[in-house]
């Protein structure tokens, strides 16, 4: 059952002002973004940048070893398709898991560090770092946008088979996850 009768419409271009889409960090910004951010959200910089996943799926998620790949497990999330598991690049060997952060706290940590050392453009936060990746994948040959969507936790399969039955081979989504890392 639904919550609103407008659940499924896009009410936006209702509003009094535009929202503008989130932007990708220059190289120098990236780079600043990686090294020098806080130490209590360094490693959940690193995570958002090499998985797609958002701040506060990263703060809650736990790990776990799925046909032997180390995976972060998220249980819920922002949408339907929130929970999956995302086999970690091994650029992420070093980063001890779980987080278990409060994501606002962490958010803001990293929004005013931003602000302070990075750019005060509103268009560029933590988010953007969930674009990296997605564009890194879509970039990246031989990859399918089914794979990187399952990963970053977008919707995918249309049939009840693929939608809801099917599961992923983890070692599929950890060539993935290495390409685009």
């Amino acid at each position: 059952m639904k919550q609103s009768p407008f659940e499924d419409h896009d009410l936006s271009p209702y509003k009094k002002r535009e929202s503008q889409r989130k932007q990708l960090f220059s190289k120098d910004q990236l780079n600043k973004v990686l090294n020098e951010c806080p130490d209590s959200v360094k490693p959940l910089t690193k995570l958002a940048l090499f998985t797609g996943a958002r701040i506060s799926e990263l703060c809650r998620a736990e790990v776990e070893v799925i046909e032997g790949v180390r995976c972060l497990v998220v249980h819920k999330g922002k949408t339907k398709s929130a929970p999956r598991y995302i086999p970690l690049a091994d650029q992420l060997n070093d980063i001890e898991l779980p987080l278990r952060l409060d994501h606002k706290s962490a958010g803001r940590t990293f929004s005013k560090f931003k602000v302070d050392k990075v750019t005060d453009d509103s268009t560029r936060s933590f988010h953007p770092l969930r674009n990296h990746f997605i564009t890194a994948g879509q970039r990246a040959d031989n990859l399918t946008e089914f794979d990187v969507a399952y990963v970053a936790g977008h919707k995918t399969g249309t049939t009840m088979s693929f939608g809801h039955y099917a599961r992923h081979d983890v070692n599929r989504l950890k060539a993935t996850v290495d390409k685009v890392s």
